[in-house]
């Protein structure tokens, strides 16, 4: 958690003064490591790369959020996904800063269900699962 809040925006150095937080926060980042450093630098290639299929394909319904103060993901680059994705619903949360979901986890899990009981949330048919270089998505 120390190193996370090095370069955090103000909200999440606030949330991780809570020893729960914290101690969540923690968990996470060694459960992310358990296996080893392989799934971040996964991630980090995937991110530098075009994405298969481009985010102009994503016909399901779609909603990012991102904390308006968030230090690890520039707004601006979650604006432009947003704008590349069709009908993609983009929420900046005021004031907070990379680990939002910490206090709004609700809120996307209540947007999930609604879309999940609406059927927009169901991909085409057409559309070939995702894929990486070391096999499934899934």
């Amino acid at each position: 958690a120390y190193i996370a809040s090095r370069r955090a925006a103000r909200s999440d150095r606030r949330l991780m003064r809570d020893r729960r937080q914290r101690a969540s926060l923690g968990r996470a980042f060694a459960d992310g490591l358990r296996a080893g450093t392989a799934g971040p630098v996964i991630d980090l290639r995937l991110f530098r790369k075009r994405w298969k299929p481009a985010p102009e394909c994503i016909v399901c319904a779609t909603k990012l959020w991102i904390g308006a103060a968030d230090r690890n993901v520039p707004v601006g680059v979650a604006m432009r996904l947003a704008r590349r994705i069709p009908s993609c619903e983009l929420e900046l949360i005021p004031a907070a800063g990379h680990f939002w979901i910490a206090q709004h986890f609700r809120d996307v899990l209540g947007w999930l269900a609604r879309e999940d009981r609406s059927g927009r949330g169901t991909p085409s048919e057409e559309i070939e699962p995702l894929t990486t270089e070391h096999g499934s998505a899934d």
